[in-house]
């Protein structure tokens, strides 16, 4: 699609009312496509057990715990079990410990959920439950709107939505183990930042930073991407005239990062163990000057980069097929900051190391996956491709994304063998391959023929003429 294609629309749907709301519509019908997906998830996952919370979400115990305690803090002599885990090895429960200090930092949702509880008389699980519906309905229809602000085809929508929704550490996780929500409830905190820096709306910005805050403590990386968003891509017009307004703004969401970090904080000292977030960044390098293994950093790295793989091929497929634009302007910028973002959010659980972070290192760079599939949707349309490309690759992208969202633990195709991990691994990079090998040759069907047209265009006029 053309930059005269795109104005031409553009120029078309401001003057004609109807388009408008056919295009409203096609928003909608992006979204109904969200929920198609969300029920082959839900039908196909496999629920939370216990053997499931202590293998992969040990967390829930501490989120629990803090809803159950509503109205009052936790007990500081709460204890709970801890899974200490192996890079290479399957988990085992060793010891009990109190509450860390990480997780009493985002106790905002879950003692949100308590009070539900509270409320409504229903059981801390079933307010957890409903509340993760919420989450994931609300995760996708923000995702939605924001597909709708790039100028891409409906099947290139549709293929940015069905990667997103079918990875597996997207949604598939935490309807195994809803006590886990507090991640998704950072996810939509980041999906409303990203969504008002589109629309160029302050308090949605900073609504959607306070909700990622409160969540977890990763937000504070964003704050870099949100300055640099509001500094080098916003208009020195409306909505913050002027470096002054947009330097109050700066600020505003300087404090709310800090006064969130620091009086979740001095509440998570009550009842939790002492503070050890700083290890968090720097266990990484601890361990390579301690016990650095070549083996356990590949197996640690080659997990971290399963959720960006498909995708990832995706768009290679197109790069080595398609010819490229020139890229320059807001556009470009706003490629670059959403890519930046996806390392800012990535680096936390990376320097966490194989140690800390271990396995959940897949789960964790995941909350990345909404500003990386948006910054594939800038490059994408900064490529010549042809709409008919995509709906030639969808049917395959869903198939392909389909097969790979089956999980080997958490649906119902799997089992609860942790050795198949690696086995997942290695049929999410093959299933990777076969997308780049599919979009590659159907770019090259896609022009061979449009060069067949031309050449008969070409033929018609010269027998005419």
């Amino acid at each position: 699609m053309s930059d005269s294609d795109l104005k031409d629309v553009e120029a078309k749907t401001v003057g004609d009312p109807a388009l408008s709301s056919r295009l409203g519509r096609f928003k909608l019908g992006n979204f109904f496509f969200g929920l198609v997906l969300l029920v082959l998830l839900f039908a196909t996952n496999r629920y939370g057990d216990q053997y499931l919370i202590d293998f992969a979400g040990m967390d829930s115990h501490a989120y629990i715990e803090i809803a159950q305690a509503f109205p009052h803090l936790p007990s500081a002599s709460w204890v709970h079990p801890i899974a200490e885990f192996h890079p290479c090895e399957q988990p085992y429960v060793q010891r009990f410990s109190t509450m860390a200090y990480q997780f009493a930092q985002r106790a905002a949702i879950p003692y949100l959920i308590g009070a539900l509880s509270s409320l409504t008389r229903m059981s801390v699980e079933t307010c957890f439950k409903g509340c993760l519906i919420f989450l994931i309905l609300a995760i996708v229809f923000v995702f939605t709107r924001l597909l709708a602000e790039l100028p891409l085809p409906k099947s290139a929508e549709n293929i940015l939505l069905l990667f997103f929704i079918l990875t597996p550490y997207t949604f598939r996780y935490y309807i195994a183990i809803p006590f886990m929500l507090t991640d998704l409830a950072f996810e939509l905190g980041l999906a409303i930042v990203v969504l008002g820096l589109f629309k160029q709306r302050p308090w949605l910005t900073l609504l959607g930073f306070l909700l990622a805050s409160l969540s977890r403590q990763t937000a504070l990386l964003l704050i870099p991407f949100v300055l640099g968003w509001v500094y080098s891509v916003w208009p020195d017009s409306e909505p913050l005239e002027g470096k002054q307004k947009k330097t109050l703004f700066s600020i505003a969401i300087v404090i709310v990062g800090i006064l969130v970090y620091e009086g979740s904080g001095v509440l998570a000292a009550l009842y939790a163990q002492p503070s050890v977030n700083a290890h968090h960044v720097t266990a990484f390098f601890d361990w390579a000057a301690t016990s650095f293994d070549p083996k356990v950093l590949c197996i640690f790295l080659i997990r971290g980069l399963v959720p960006f793989a498909i995708p990832v091929c995706f768009v290679f497929g197109l790069l080595f097929g398609c010819s490229s634009k020139k890229w320059e302007g807001p556009e470009k910028k706003k490629g670059f900051l959403l890519l930046g973002s996806v390392i800012l959010v990535c680096s936390q659980p990376i320097l966490g190391g194989p140690i800390l972070t271990g396995n959940g290192i897949t789960r964790l760079v995941t909350l990345a996956l909404i500003p990386f599939l948006l910054a594939i949707g800038f490059i994408v349309q900064k490529l010549n491709v042809e709409d008919d490309l995509f709906d030639r690759v969808f049917p395959f992208a869903c198939l392909l994304a389909g097969l790979g969202s089956f999980h080997h633990m958490f649906s119902y195709l799997g089992g609860t063998d942790f050795g198949l991990s690696g086995h997942f691994a290695m049929i999410t990079f093959l299933f990777a391959a076969m997308m780049f090998f599919i979009v590659l040759y159907f770019t090259h069907v896609v022009h061979s023929s449009n060069q067949e047209g031309l050449l008969m265009e070409v033929s018609v006029s010269e027998t005419s003429s």
